[in-house]
């Protein structure tokens, strides 16, 4: 998005070791909030097999620690960092999009969550708008139920924007 010309701010944790250079090598252009700590650089290892189903495993490392306190405006999130940083920029975000990888349950309402059929059964409900990655009956049904709750999320959403702006210039 950055490259596009939108403004983005990259929110992270990196360690103090040798693969921290090589993680923010292509982020080096960006607004960056990375702090340094004492714990490896996290990494995720991609498997594909011969019929291009993936299995991604994480190792969070430093990303375990990531603060997403200066996260602000439109966020987008993956899980790779905890709860307590998805919770923090779901409180300072006007609009929250989370990618549901790698999957686990959570319980934050994003006003968009990503996810692919797997991911989708790993998540649980979810209480806003949910996009799935496959054309699949499966999927398009639980689409539909997801563009069901949706509405009435976004606006109550809306409704407790509104408010927050309208307290900020009193």
């Amino acid at each position: 998005a950055a490259r596009l010309g939108a403004e983005v701010r990259f929110v992270g944790c990196v360690g103090r070791d040798d693969a921290a250079a090589e993680a923010l090598v292509n982020l080096r252009d960006l607004d960056l909030d990375v702090r340094q700590v004492d714990a490896p650089t996290g990494l995720a290892l991609v498997f594909v097999d011969e019929a291009g189903e993936n299995q991604i495993v994480v190792v969070p490392g430093a990303n375990a620690q990531v603060a997403a306190r200066s996260a602000s405006g439109s966020v987008l999130c993956q899980l790779e960092v905890s709860d307590d940083a998805v919770e923090q920029a779901r409180a300072n975000a006007d609009w929250l999009c989370v990618n549901a990888a790698p999957a686990r349950p959570f319980d934050i309402e994003a006003d968009l969550v990503v996810a692919n059929r797997h991911e989708l059964d790993a998540i649980g409900p979810q209480r806003g708008l949910v996009v799935l990655l496959e054309d699949t009956p499966h999927c398009r049904s639980a689409a539909t139920a997801a563009r069901r709750s949706a509405t009435a999320t976004r606006d109550a959403r809306r409704g407790r924007t509104r408010d927050r702006q309208n307290a900020t210039r009193r």
